[in-house]
């Protein structure tokens, strides 16, 4: 984690020097708090007391999935490679404390998704996009990956000439994890580094 956080703080500082002399910037670099509602699992507990090695524990019953609020970030980049229109790399983590315990661990969720956005390039810019990727879920030592998919968008308010606050990004994800389908929401806000 610490060689990613060095790696993203060279990549800025190398944006911003070589984009510092242009008039319209052509990458965007966010990061913030994010918050969304992940698919959260929880295992059924035996209904009798057990006490091993007398009285086995049974193995969990069948788990159960429910819609869960989670805490997390989200950094994303966009290169423009036109005035309005570019390709975005958004990435999250939304983490949620489930009570702990065996049946019912902690519950996280990684989006890595990718896609188009077009942005209006103002003073107050606001920006849709469509994102494809892979999500990733894990509750205890488990874990599974899902297609994912997201619609969204936001407003980006300019306050100096390289750095825009993002006031508000909501999106509205789907994931697919185990028999069904999971449709979530999910909103972000931090800042905007523009070179």
């Amino acid at each position: 984690m610490r060689n990613i956080a060095k790696a993203f703080g060279i990549a800025v500082v190398a944006l911003f020097i070589s984009g510092a002399g242009s008039a319209q910037s052509k990458v965007d670099l966010f990061a913030g708090y994010s918050y969304a509602r992940i698919p959260v699992v929880t295992f059924v507990a035996p209904s009798f007391p057990c006490n091993p090695p007398l009285i086995p524990c049974p193995i969990p019953g069948p788990a159960s999935f429910f819609s869960g609020n989670a805490n997390g970030w989200e950094i994303a980049g966009a290169w423009k490679f036109s005035r309005w229109i570019g390709v975005v790399a958004d990435f999250d983590g939304h983490y949620r404390s489930a009570g702990g315990g065996i049946f019912n661990p902690a519950n996280r969720q990684d989006n890595f998704l990718f896609g188009p956005q077009v942005a209006a390039p103002m003073r107050i810019s606001p920006f849709v996009h469509v994102l494809f990727g892979v999500a990733h879920a894990a509750v205890g030592g488990l874990s599974t990956n899902s297609f994912a998919y997201a619609i969204g968008g936001g407003v980006d308010y300019k306050v100096a000439p390289h750095i825009a606050v993002r006031f508000a990004q909501v999106d509205f994800y789907m994931t697919h994890y185990g028999a069904g389908s999971q449709n979530e929401v999910r909103i972000s806000t931090g800042i905007v580094f523009r070179f």
